[in-house]
Formats: C-alpha cells, sequence, structure tokens
C-alpha cells in the first residue's frame, strides 16, 4: 500500500492543481470579474480531499465492526482477519463514496452561490 501511496498521492495532487489552474485561466479569459470557475473547482477539489478522508476513516471503522461480526460467525478465531479484511475494504469504499459525493455535493453549492447572481443579474 506504501508504494501504492507514494505513486498515487503525487498524482492526484497534479491533477487537482491542473483543474484549479484551468479553472482560474477560464475565469481570467472570461474577464467579468467573477472567480465562478476558480470557486467550483475548488469547492469540488476540497470536497473530494475532506470527504474521502472522512469516508474513508468512517468506512474503515464500520467495515472493521462488520468484518469482525461476520468472521465472528465461522468461529473466534475468524472475527481477527474478517475485521482486517473488512476495514480495508470499508476503507476503500467509504472513501471513495466520501470523495466523490462531497466533491459533487461542494461543487452544487458552490454554483448556487452564483447562480443566484447571475438571477439577479437577469432582472435589471
Amino acid at each position: 500500500m506504501q508504494k501504492v501511496n507514494k505513486v498515487a498521492l503525487p498524482i492526484a495532487i497534479a491533477l487537482d492543481t491542473v483543474r484549479l489552474g484551468n479553472a482560474i485561466y477560464q475565469d481570467v479569459k472570461r474577464d467579468d470579474g467573477k472567480p465562478k470557475q476558480t470557486v467550483k473547482t475548488a469547492a469540488s477539489v476540497t470536497g473530494g480531499w475532506v470527504g474521502g478522508a472522512a469516508g474513508g476513516l468512517g468506512g474503515s471503522n464500520v467495515g472493521a465492526w462488520a468484518g469482525g461480526a461476520i468472521g465472528a460467525l465461522f468461529g473466534g478465531v475468524g472475527a481477527i482477519p474478517g475485521a482486517a479484511i473488512g476495514s480495508i475494504v470499508g476503507g476503500i469504499i467509504g472513501g471513495i463514496g466520501g470523495g466523490v459525493s462531497a466533491s459533487y455535493g461542494l461543487e452544487k453549492l458552490a454554483s448556487t452561490a452564483f447562480s443566484s447572481d447571475e438571477d439577479s443579474e437577469n432582472e435589471d
């Protein structure tokens, strides 16, 4: 897992940096003085990292509990590997689910801030 982390983490940081840089470029190019894409992308990136961390932690804890309970059904010794396997699987599922959902949710929340601003401009 350490080897995967050494490669995946820098790639994730680089991709998010490119996403944010592209959003800033689009806002500067649009030249309306509103950082709409930058705010949406920053919210999405932040949501992805925070949601992934929180989901991974929660999923790991729930997975360990569920895996231990299921493993205990196969005898007392089964609880230990069941908890370990459940923790890994739960962490992966929770991390992905939390990251994707929080990224999407915060991006939509940021979009609503600008949609109300656009609505007031259209009324003028």
